[in-house]
């Protein structure tokens, strides 16, 4: 089994892996965020009844798809999921939305009908029951800006966070609401969701917070830079890319098998009733034996309760789905839900580049929240210092009106013919501090309300000299 040391060869080792990196260099864009995005429209129009074996437990794995392109604002986020839409362009009738609450993730793939003529809205109680019927088996969910996907989470009463988690997984669907007419549900392998959110750094926590949901340990992670980027802008590849969606319609379930599948609820309980035999056709992607002698480790470790905390609790799930979409994405003859050691070996070069995106954006997100927090700590006690300021020079201000009064009151009564009064015979009549009297005085002064008698004795001489009014006090009336 292959493993490689660097991009490069990991770029290199797949003829269409090489087309992705030299489609997103000629277009100036990145390739490990085009490649990404590629993938998730790849299991997008991947058949819903497509499925990963079933390595631990009975139920076979889906190929629901999240995936984060990290970057700042005019980084390339929305450019990198346009050059991917132009590799893989037909996605198969998918619903494209951006996703505002749990509950309405069931309506994309289901509505109720009427069984029999019966009206739609009068439910169990009424003219006839409701059946639910698949309208649709496959939802993209483009996400340009990571806050509006945070935003409608972390709404009060919020059921989204939950519902992502269980699309990841590919469980069915839909609660139990009062009226029957109204209970929609997606069930499990009836439906098929991709899932692309652009994320700027400082607002990665929206995902990165709900490590405990385990929201991102279910996404893929790749970044809008190429630090190997030529500077000469490189020509597009020669010929095409080679992904038919088309190709997958063979495996695609039947109307008849749909409808089947959602009036029953659970693929488990849609069995013919003779024979006991599911009526549901999955297919199944065949694995290397090295995927499963990887699984089962993991298996005992976390039965153990030995497997590391962190946010790769799903990392082994997360690279047999990765693993899988490649070999659908290379359609290869003969071979096109077979699994290669190869294609297993670049899932874990996909995951481990990135698990380094990841943490670049949870750093980075870091120092850019620890900087906006310094600011505002700084701007705070900018603030209370020039507020403070603005207080002392308000206190004296007062103090110095209230000081000039008691000067001018001492002037007046001791000194009415104003033949002066020594500074410091003003202090011992006004009571006020010594400094305080002598900073009064020279204002006073210096704003003409008082005269200096006898000699100039300069400065330094506050309390020696004889200071009188400029004139005398208009007599209150």
């Amino acid at each position: 089994m292959a493993v490689y040391a660097n991009d490069d060869e990991f770029w290199e080792s797949s003829d269409r892996l090489r087309y992705i990196r030299d489609t997103a260099r000629a277009t100036r864009s990145a390739p490990w965020a085009v490649l990404l995005a590629t993938l998730v429209r790849v299991a997008v129009v991947t058949p819903p009844n497509v499925v990963t074996p079933s390595f631990e437990g009975k139920c076979p794995g889906p190929f629901n798809m999240f995936g984060a392109i990290i970057g700042r604002s005019g980084d390339g986020k929305g450019l990198a999921t346009g050059v991917a839409a132009s590799l893989v362009p037909d996605l198969r009738g998918a619903a494209t939305t951006i996703p505002v609450s749990g509950e309405g993730l069931p309506t994309l793939f289901s509505v109720r009908e009427p069984e029999d003529g019966g009206d739609a809205d009068a439910g169990d109680e009424g003219k006839g029951r409701t059946v639910l019927k698949c309208v649709n088996t496959r939802a993209f969910l483009n996400v340009p800006e990571v806050s509006v996907l945070g935003a409608a989470m972390n709404r009060l009463g919020s059921t989204l966070t939950g519902s992502l988690a269980s699309v990841w997984s590919g469980e069915t669907l839909g609660g139990q609401n009062v009226n029957p007419a109204k209970r929609l549900k997606a069930v499990a392998y009836g439906y098929r969701v991709g899932m692309i959110v652009g994320v700027q750094p400082g607002n990665a926590d929206a995902l990165t917070g709900e490590d405990t949901t385990g929201i991102p340990q279910r996404i893929l992670w790749a970044t809008t830079l190429d630090l190997d980027a030529p500077k000469v802008r490189p020509e597009e590849p020669a010929g095409e890319f080679g992904f038919d969606a088309a190709k997958l319609k063979g495996y695609e379930p039947t109307p008849f098998n749909l409808s089947g599948l959602y009036k029953s609820g659970d693929y488990w309980s849609y069995r013919n009733s003779d024979t006991g035999k599911p009526l549901y056709p999955l297919h199944h992607l065949t694995y290397p034996q090295c995927v499963y002698d990887a699984m089962d480790p993991d298996a005992y470790d976390r039965l153990h309760g030995t497997r590391p905390d962190g946010m790769d609790g799903h990392a082994l799930f997360s690279m047999a789905r990765t693993a899988g979409v490649l070999a659908i994405m290379e359609q290869r003859e003969g071979m096109e839900l077979t699994v290669t050691e190869d294609d297993w070996a670049r899932a874990e070069y996909i995951a481990k580049r990135s698990r380094e995106f990841r943490e670049q954006c949870m750093n980075a997100g870091r120092r850019e929240r620890r900087g906006k927090r310094r600011d505002a700590l700084a701007d705070e006690l900018v603030a209370k210092d020039e507020a403070q300021e603005i207080a002392e020079r308000e206190k004296a201000e007062r103090d110095y009106r209230r000081y000039a009064k008691r000067v001018e009151n001492a002037l007046t009564k001791h000194d009415a013919k104003r033949e002066g009064m020594a500074g410091y015979m003003v202090q011992k009549k006004t009571g006020i501090s010594t400094a305080d009297t002598y900073r009064t005085i020279e204002r006073m002064y210096t704003e003409n309300m008082l005269d200096k008698i006898g000699p100039d004795l300069g400065e330094g001489h506050t309390a020696s000299q004889l200071w009188a009014l400029v004139s005398a006090p208009t007599p209150s009336v």
